[in-house]
């Protein structure tokens, strides 16, 4: 059984984690995250060339992405801003196995740019350094499936198009990682989870969460898929992923079966659902597309375009891998 070092152990999915992880025979280190706060626009870490949030996914194969270059000179001034934290955390590191990367900021909500990438892409670059001096294998960072908002499919390649602030921080964490992956440091896997709903905890997916005096929107029979992840399934992907002896760069968790109606039916029972044309719902989402990518009309343009398209998600390694604890299980306990 493995060593593992958990980060974001008091949170809520970090509990949970940390429980299947020890069901599973591992010793695990709860360990607290450093708190960073590494404006975006700075010298200490510039732009990363990530697309503007609200950019519409350019669909095929690779996104939008940096040219290397940058993202390279990118990481290498991170790295410098944090080089003064990398030994103490080296130092809690050492004679583990795996480290797991729970800690994050879940949301932009209450937060500032400065906060979302300390949190999100400084921390993820500062951990995976810290693993290198402590001769730690494995490195296994939860990400979002924010990093491609918008996409039609859901998938586990380098395709990137953040809707919000949140989405980009999440990518700047997963192309700064990119960037020292391979260069003698640990195996890096980055796990992409949507939306995240439990016992006592609706999900975040913006979808379920329209002000409770509107009606809810369906564009036709609600049958449009949803990303949604039960928080055991995702705890049980974890300890998938560090029991794993070669895991991928990057894996996605599971489609677990969810729709439109679905996710209204769970966590909205007996609010009046609106019925809309889908020209209706394309012509309001236009509308809103003129506004400023992260304020509340682009909130209301992505649930619109849930409720019009849904959002399928690809085969994920997972599945050809199956957690302890199946998806499809984790659905059925709505």
């Amino acid at each position: 059984m493995a060593r593992v070092a958990l980060f974001g152990a008091t949170g809520y999915l970090g509990t949970v984690i940390e429980a299947e992880l020890r069901r599973g025979g591992h010793h695990v280190t709860p360990l607290r995250a450093v708190r960073l706060r590494v404006p975006p626009g700075n010298p200490g870490a510039p732009h990363l060339g990530v697309p503007h949030p609200g950019v519409p996914h350019p669909g095929a194969s690779t996104g939008q992405l940096p040219d290397l270059a940058t993202v390279e000179k990118a990481t290498e001034q991170v790295t410098a801003y944090v080089a003064d934290e990398v030994d103490g955390v080296a130092l809690d590191l050492l004679d583990h196995d795996v480290a797991v990367n729970a800690a994050g900021l879940p949301s932009a909500r209450g937060r500032t740019p400065d906060e979302l990438h300390g949190a999100n892409a400084a921390w993820p670059l500062l951990l995976a350094l810290a693993c290198a001096e402590a001769g730690v294998p494995r490195l296994v960072h939860l990400s979002s499936t924010a990093v491609q908002g918008m996409a039609p499919v859901l998938d586990e390649r380098d395709s990137f198009s953040p809707m919000d602030a949140y989405g980009a921080s999440r990518v700047r964490g997963e192309q700064v990682l990119g960037a020292v992956r391979g260069r003698g440091g640990p195996q890096i896997t980055v796990y992409r989870i949507p939306s995240l709903y439990g016992a006592g905890r609706r999900p975040s997916y913006p979808l379920a969460s329209l002000p409770r005096r509107l009606p809810l929107v369906m564009v036709g029979d609600g049958s449009q898929p949803v990303a949604a992840a039960h928080v055991d399934a995702v705890a049980a992907g974890v300890a998938t992923l560090v029991g794993a002896a070669d895991p991928p760069t990057v894996v996605t968790h599971p489609a677990e079966g969810h729709t439109v109606r679905s996710i209204y039916q769970a966590f909205e029972p007996g609010r009046p659902v609106l019925r809309v044309p889908g020209i209706a719902v394309r012509a309001g989402m236009d509308v809103l597309a003129r506004f400023d990518a992260n304020s509340r009309a682009a909130v209301i343009r992505r649930r619109l375009g849930l409720a019009l398209r849904g959002q399928r998600q690809a085969a994920s390694w997972l599945t050809e891998n199956p957690p302890a604890l199946p998806v499809d299980a984790a659905a059925a306990r709505l």
